[in-house]
């Protein structure tokens, strides 16, 4: 059995410079919901790329950012 991606999390400081960086690259990064720190995009090879602001600390409630 082949373990296959299906989902990057990338925990970003700052959405909306990380939004637009990826959209530089060429990326069809949708805008965020107002009030929810995520965006999702579905790349042709399946994978799904999230770009967070509040992932860690959810899972983990001791976490803080280097």
């Amino acid at each position: 059995m082949e373990i296959q991606l299906s989902m990057l999390i990338l925990e970003v400081r700052d959405l909306a410079r990380s939004i637009a960086f990826y959209r530089d690259l060429g990326l069809e990064l949708p805008d965020p919901v107002s009030g929810r720190p995520v965006v999702i995009h579905r790349m042709g090879s399946g994978v799904s790329l999230l770009l967070t602001t509040a992932f860690a600390a959810t899972y983990d409630p001791a976490w803080t950012r280097p």
